[in-house]
């Protein structure tokens, strides 16, 4: 049986794997900076899919009391067990979003990092959203996007074109194991949010992934990665990224004398 010490040694070493690899450093910074100009003590605030506790620190850093989500049950033990070395007060269940039943509103929901793209229900995922939220809460969505520059690339170097044709034309891409990764755009959140801003993670730089397993991808990241931070958010959503952060606001109801006016209903 493990003690709570290796527990919490576990989770640290979990929490700071990010810290190995520069990009994904850098995708977190980005988000959490954004983040910190939304973010206050009173909030109630709820972390979807929070892995072993990735952003604890960053909770932790501003003094907030966090409600948080895991499925996988070895990620559960780590972020409990980082919470309790940090400090953090959080509440931390074993849950999936569709069976996630809160006792409270939330003012902030952070749906992390592309865990939206391997839900197999985005309608039901974006409702049940919805129900959790409170009319003026924040969303924020970490998503996959359809294109990404160098990894359209790399489909191409290596001939992987049904895998390219998947993710940019199709949205979709089956992989080895059997489970499918769907790609979104502001397209697929419009109809049900407002969206406020959006921020593009590795625009022009490789994903983490293909920094780890490529020197000539290190090279590539060291000449744009100041082109990369400028255009962060100033370009068009078609542009991609490895990721995009979608702010999100619920649409206003409207009142009952704007719905008449807009009926199209004429009186004569």
């Amino acid at each position: 049986m493990e003690t709570t010490e290796s527990l919490q040694n576990q989770a640290a070493e979990s929490s700071t794997a990010i810290l190995q690899n520069p990009l994904e450093e850098y995708q977190r910074s980005l988000f959490h900076e954004l983040l910190s100009e939304y973010l206050d003590a009173n909030q109630k605030i709820l972390d979807i899919g929070c892995g072993p506790g990735f952003d604890f620190d960053f909770y932790k850093s501003l003094s907030l009391h966090v409600d948080a989500i895991e499925e996988s049950s070895e990620k559960l033990k780590s972020a409990r067990a980082h919470a309790q070395r940090l400090g953090l007060k959080a509440r931390i269940a074993k849950s999936s979003l569709e069976n996630f039943i809160p006792d409270i509103l939330y003012d902030v929901v952070i749906l992390n990092f592309g865990i939206i793209n391997t839900m197999e229900d985005f309608n039901a995922a974006i409702k049940k959203i919805q129900k959790i939220i409170e009319s003026d809460g924040t969303l924020f969505v970490v998503c996959q996007p359809p294109f990404h520059l160098c990894s359209a690339i790399t489909d191409k170097l290596h001939l992987r074109f049904r895998q390219l044709y998947g993710r940019t034309i199709k949205h979709r891409v089956k992989l080895q194991n059997e489970n499918t990764i769907r790609y979104y755009s502001k397209n697929d959140f419009e109809p049900h949010f407002s969206i406020e801003r959006s921020q593009h993670y590795c625009l022009f730089v490789p994903t983490p992934e293909q920094f780890m397993k490529s020197s000539i991808a290190r090279v590539w990241t060291k000449l744009f990665i100041n082109l990369d931070k400028k255009y962060v958010e100033k370009v068009p959503d078609y542009f991609g990224g490895d990721y995009i952060c979608y702010v999100l606001k619920k649409h206003k109801q409207k009142s009952k004398s704007e719905a008449d006016l807009n009926s199209g209903d004429l009186e004569s």
